[in-house]
């Protein structure tokens, strides 16, 4: 998402092009339609929201543009994952910092250089759990400038960010959509998830966020 980040607001044409992944039509997956409407989707307002609105511009904050929407979703993820640890790689402090108020008391490490996702998950002993619901697990956020360099290591979710940016990212999106760990994703355009947990049919969802 490195140019993504700097948009006040969505393509228009690329909320045209997915009207109809809108709100879980088409999902027959009674999980996967639960995550779609109750938490990518979903409108609530968290008691953390004031303040974190400070981290953005006046006009972001005060219209609700595309970035605040975006940064509110890792919020209600890390909510509804609730992990024991989180991954982050990358410079992305507004995004820690929404994740970090989420699950005040995670662990959150923060690796900015890296060539291999996988070796740091490794050597940081992050142990990845393929439940997420009533279960304690990790958490990762990959930002853009590490996404080429990603290597699925299951956990019970990973966050890509930027899977769109460039015709690069967008083969990186295609090839873990493919690999043999990875269970269901959805494709939010500025953001990939990616679950591990193969009990489950392997699907991949385009929703219109």
């Amino acid at each position: 998402m490195t140019n993504n980040k700097f948009l006040f607001v969505r393509r228009p044409w690329i909320w045209l092009k997915r009207f109809r992944k809108r709100r879980g039509y088409g999902v027959h997956s009674p999980w996967a339609f639960s995550l779609i409407d109750g938490v990518i989707l979903e409108c609530g307002r968290y008691y953390a929201y004031d303040s974190l609105n400070k981290l953005h511009p006046w006009p972001v904050r005060m219209l609700k543009l595309y970035p605040l929407q975006c940064r509110r979703l890792l919020f209600r993820l890390a909510n509804w994952v609730h992990p024991s640890s989180v991954l982050i790689f990358g410079d992305a402090p507004i995004e820690t910092a929404y994740i970090r108020a989420a699950v005040p008391e995670t662990e959150i490490k923060e690796v900015q250089e890296v060539q291999g996702v996988q070796e740091v998950q490794e050597v940081q002993g992050v142990q990845g759990v393929q439940e997420v619901q009533g279960v304690q697990c990790s958490m990762v956020f990959v930002s853009s400038s590490h996404l080429l360099s990603y290597e699925p290591s299951p956990c019970a979710l990973c966050i890509l960010e930027g899977i769109h940016s460039s015709r690069e990212a967008l083969a990186k999106w295609r090839e873990v959509q493919k690999n043999e760990a990875v269970g269901v994703t959805f494709d939010l355009y500025t953001y990939g998830l990616v679950f591990f947990d193969r009990s489950r049919h392997k699907q991949h969802y385009i929703v219109n966020f």
